[in-house]
Order: structure tokens, then C-alpha cells, then sequence
């Protein structure tokens, strides 16, 4: 049986043109982490980072990272075949730190869940710091918030990707900002996505999704340009986002939001949203990568 020992391997970091054999490597792996499933592996193959573990030719391990935006990115998917389970955490560890000092970004970043700590154990031990905690709201009633109607609210169309782009780099760190191609592949199901328009500017913008064989409706976001908030428009899209889910069939409506967000936390409480419990670990490793 094919096992080779760690002595054997070659650890590196990928050059663009082996991205494409990899992505096809970690979708016939034996042992796979993978958030959010094809979405990850169907990025223009140019956008990843990649440190892979190769004997001879062939690659038997990879950790994958996505971007953020300015330079930052998400470690989002490992994949491991024919190596022995005693070396995973080690051999997951090694290829960390190849990401670390040569992905041409400033920052690395990770959120776990409860099957996947064991992932965040590794990281944190090769240099992961505790950066955020994100939490899960959840609600099961549709509590009408203040009638206020201080924007024009309209379908989210590809016009308006540009525009969200803009609203996020005010709006949020670079860790939590969108790519467009996360609001492409967020927006092409049968959610909810809607654009906030004041004085002919976009000004906000909620995504919503289905789940849970279209029970539970997911609040993806919801952003507001910072000199627009404090205006009611949030309030207004989670109304929007209430009604829509609960008037097509939603049991429940849910969100994640960082643990210190507190005038996001504040809104949410005050439309009936209570914690679930569940909770997720952000971790931040500093890059040494040199950017391009």
C-alpha cells in the first residue's frame, strides 16, 4: 500500500500552473476538508494560494486558501491521499507554514466549527493567533421593527456588483469583505438579494439564502455604507429579509455576525433574534509572502 514517511515528501508552494491538477486532487481525495463545497473549487485558477506536499511527481497533500480582499485570504479546504493518519496533523502543520512564508499575502485567516477544531489546533500551532469570535442568531418569529422606509429597495442585479464592492470596502476589514465572486455565487440561487438606493445611490445591500430543504432562510449580510448608517436602512432590509422568509415558508430565520459587532448585535436583539450557542473561532496568522 502506498504510505510514504514525511522524509519523503517535498513541500512547496504551488506554482499557478499546477493549481488546476490540484483542485482536481483534493475532489478525489480520501480525506477532505472543504467550506463551502464546489464554490471553493470552481475560483478562476489564478485567485488561490496552494502549499502541496509532492513524492516525486505526485501530490499528496494540499491546504488551499481563498482571497479576501486587500491582500488578505481564508484557508478554506486541506485534502490528503495515501498518507498515513499518524502524520496528518504534521504534515497539515508543515504546509501552513509554507502558506505563511510564501503566499503572496499579508494575512491568513481561518473560522472553524465543531468539526473542525482539530484544524484550528493545528494552525494555532504554527503561529495562529486568536483574531474574532462569530456567532449564530437565530429567530422563529417575525417581530415588525419601527415602520421606516428611508431607502428604495430594489432586486440585486450583476449591475450592482460593482457597487457592493464599494459599500464593503467602507463598510467592513478586508477579512470580511466579498469578492465578486462570492456575491455571484451567493446571489444565483432562489434567495433574496436586494440593493438599497437613496438619492440615486446605492447606499446597502442584504443577501439572503435558503437552507434546510427551504426551512430555514440565512441572513448572509447585510452592509451599509458607514456615512449612510444610523439611518434605519439595516432595520429596513432585515424587515425586508424577515417577511420575505417567513412569508415563503421559513420555520426559522438565522445569521452569523462577529461577536463585537455590537450595534449589529443591538438591531438583530431587537428583532427577536436570541443566540443559538453556536459559536466560531476566528484565527489570524501574519503572512510573509511577498506581495505581487
Amino acid at each position: 500500500m502506498f504510505s510514504p514517511q514525511l522524509d519523503q515528501l517535498t513541500i512547496a508552494y504551488a506554482d499557478f500552473a499546477q493549481h488546476g491538477a490540484l483542485i482536481e486532487f483534493v475532489r478525489r481525495s480520501r480525506f477532505r476538508l472543504i467550506q463551502f463545497g464546489l464554490s471553493t473549487l470552481s475560483l478562476p485558477l489564478d485567485a488561490y494560494h496552494i502549499s502541496v506536499a509532492w513524492h516525486g511527481e505526485r501530490p499528496v497533500a494540499i491546504l488551499l486558501a481563498t482571497p479576501a480582499a486587500n491582500q488578505t485570504a481564508w484557508v478554506r479546504a486541506c485534502a490528503l491521499d495515501g498518507i498515513s493518519i499518524a502524520y496528518h496533523s504534521e504534515l497539515i502543520g508543515l504546509l501552513a507554514s509554507t502558506l505563511i512564508y510564501h503566499a503572496p499575502c499579508t494575512s491568513l485567516f481561518y473560522s472553524s466549527d465543531h468539526y473542525d477544531n482539530w484544524l484550528s489546533d493545528i494552525l494555532r500551532g504554527v503561529g495562529f493567533l486568536a483574531h474574532n469570535t462569530i456567532v449564530a442568531l437565530e429567530t422563529y418569529s417575525h417581530i415588525p421593527l419601527r415602520n421606516s422606509t428611508p431607502a428604495t429597495l430594489a432586486p440585486l442585479g450583476s449591475a450592482e456588483f460593482a457597487d457592493i464592492q464599494c459599500i464593503d470596502t467602507l463598510a467592513f476589514d478586508p477579512e470580511w469583505q466579498k469578492t465578486a465572486h462570492e456575491v455571484r455565487e451567493l446571489t444565483s440561487g432562489d434567495g433574496l438579494s436586494l440593493i438599497a438606493v437613496v438619492d440615486s445611490l446605492p447606499v446597502a445591500y442584504a443577501i439572503a439564502n435558503w437552507h434546510d430543504n427551504h426551512t430555514t432562510f440565512h441572513l448572509v449580510r447585510i452592509a451599509v455604507l458607514p456615512a449612510y448608517q444610523g439611518r434605519r436602512i439595516a432595520s429596513q432590509l432585515l424587515s425586508a429579509v424577515l417577511e420575505h422568509g417567513f412569508g415563503h415558508g421559513a420555520t426559522r430565520v438565522t445569521l452569523n455576525t462577529q461577536r463585537n459587532n455590537y450595534p449589529a448585535l443591538a438591531l438583530y436583539t431587537r428583532a427577536g433574534f436570541t443566540a443559538t450557542g453556536e459559536q466560531y473561532d476566528v484565527i489570524r496568522a501574519s503572512c510573509h509572502g511577498r506581495m505581487e
